[in-house]
């Protein structure tokens, strides 16, 4: 479950039920090594740790979840909700690892956590883990480029005439994966309203029906509200259930791709 980000466990009450760091520290090393791209493991084989060590998707992404996880463990304990601060980094930086891998385990009800540290935590469902690895939603990379996109336009307001190229790293991006990346954005956030018009229609209150699209189109399958961090999906109508194995189909399996096969275009033999 780890391993495959999927975020499976026998027991109901999760991890929980074990309270046991370590058991916590081994599934979320293990959410963290498979949220990483599986690419830089074959970089590893070659002991070319220069390239991995400076790979910018890697460090950003271990840079979220560091700066996540002590605000949302100084929150924690500023506001009461843990004893220590030690204590509110433990389950601080688990479910942090657990939302941006999309494996979806729990330790504790986030629910009932301050709002700054549930903003937080939502947040992290829309970035998910890097490009080729278990993880779903976004994608780190994705991010890192569309921050640069939206540099290069503020670059353009104040030189007109100026040429910028969108650049990871020393690396410059093609302009037609610049120009795809932004297609999947928008279409990522289309779907997202989309959802969440169609999942209103069980007249749930906002937060739980934000929750839930969220959850269910990053594949991480948990969520706010009445879904919480015990709840289910038996709260929806059996059409809409099925419209959230659609989502989760759409969010794992890259949104163009199960779009392109409801095109006529697609099944011409031309």
């Amino acid at each position: 479950g780890s391993v495959s980000t999927g975020g499976l466990f026998a027991h109901r009450q999760g991890l929980a039920f074990y309270d046991s760091v370590y058991i916590e520290a081994v599934i979320a090393s293990f959410c963290y090594l498979s949220s990483v791209s599986f690419l830089l493991y074959f970089l590893l084989l070659q002991r070319k740790w220069k390239e991995v060590l400076g790979n910018r998707e890697l460090q950003t992404f271990t840079g979220i979840i560091l700066g996540t996880s002590f605000l949302i463990a100084t929150n924690l304990f500023l506001t009461g909700t843990y004893e220590t601060w030690i204590s509110a980094f433990r389950h601080g930086f688990f479910q942090v690892v657990s939302f941006i891998s999309t494996s979806g385990y729990v330790i504790a009800d986030f629910t009932k956590w301050p709002y700054l540290s549930q903003a937080l935590l939502f947040l992290l469902l829309f970035i998910g883990g890097c490009a080729s690895s278990t993880a779903g939603s976004m994608k780190v990379i994705r991010i890192i480029i569309s921050f640069k996109i939206m540099a290069r336009m503020f670059f353009k307001r104040l030189h007109p005439s100026g040429i910028i190229a969108v650049k990871v790293g020393q690396k410059p991006i093609p302009a037609d994966t610049v120009s795809k990346i932004t297609s999947f954005m928008m279409l990522y956030f289309m779907v997202y309203i989309v959802s969440l018009i169609l999942l209103s229609l069980q007249n749930l209150d906002f937060e739980t029906t934000m929750g839930v699209a969220a959850g269910c189109l990053s594949n991480t399958g948990l969520g706010f509200g009445e879904m919480g961090a015990t709840g289910n999906y038996s709260m929806f109508s059996p059409g809409l259930r099925l419209y959230l194995c659609a989502m989760m189909l759409m969010g794992r399996l890259e949104l163009f791709t199960i779009f392109l096969l409801f095109t006529p275009t697609f099944w011409r033999n031309t």
